[in-house]
């Protein structure tokens, strides 16, 4: 039970960061853009789960969209040098 309320949790979170990033990027964010932030970190402290898993999720997930968004961006781009700037 406790893994598939992580679960739950971690894939809600995952797409509330996906939104996030595609709001700020199209120009529409929401007023309180980082709000999902503090609801996963008290959701994360009340349940005890390290900061650095957390973390590490983060890194994970913005290496994928970063991946993902250049991949989209790709064939799009004239210009080397623009290509060159998204390289992490």
């Amino acid at each position: 039970m406790r893994s598939t309320t992580n679960a739950r949790e971690s894939k809600s979170h995952c797409n509330e960061l996906l939104h996030t990033i595609v709001a700020i990027a199209s120009a529409k964010p929401d007023k309180d853009t980082f709000a999902f932030v503090r609801r996963h970190a008290q959701w994360r402290a009340r349940r005890h789960v390290p900061l650095i898993a957390s973390l590490h999720a983060y890194r994970l997930a913005h290496r994928i969209y970063w991946a993902l968004s250049r991949e989209a961006l790709q064939p799009r781009c004239k210009e080397r040098a623009a290509m060159q700037s998204l390289t992490m």
